[in-house]
């Protein structure tokens, strides 16, 4: 096992993460990673970039999207920005976008050039690697 070696530890930030149940959510697998958003963004504006990142989605056609854009809470979207987990998404679909305040964001870049990315959330221990524009989650 190659060392690591820390870039930041124990940061403030919003992170959003997909929530998929089931194999058949519609959304593609390489969607399904974290967006780490400032620290000091209000939930309400954290509610507003998880609409714009469903809407992009692949669950949504093109014209869905400009039709959602024009409406605050769009038919049939969940959204709440009251408490943590935040939450944006349809309830029933099986994909839903939720996204915590956390304070203990650390990246470390080991021996093989990959970004490890560690949090807590709302639900348990995150972590993920990053290299070359690409991610992916650890399943250990």
């Amino acid at each position: 096992m190659s060392a690591s070696t820390v870039v930041l530890k124990n940061r403030a930030a919003w992170i959003v993460e997909w929530h998929v149940h089931g194999s058949n959510s519609g959304i593609e697998k390489c969607e399904l990673r974290p967006h780490i958003l400032p620290h000091r963004w209000r939930a309400e504006r954290i509610v507003d970039f998880m609409r714009c990142l469903y809407s992009n989605s692949s669950l949504v056609t093109p014209s869905e999207a400009v039709i959602r854009f024009s409406k605050r809470q769009p038919e049939g979207i969940n959204s709440q920005c009251s408490r943590q987990p935040l939450e944006y998404g349809e309830y029933g679909s099986g994909t839903l976008l939720f996204s915590n305040r956390v304070n203990d964001l650390t990246i470390e870049r080991d021996g093989f050039g990959r970004f490890i990315v560690a949090w807590t959330n709302h639900f348990a221990q995150q972590r993920w690697f990053w290299k070359e524009g690409c991610w992916a989650q650890d399943t250990e």
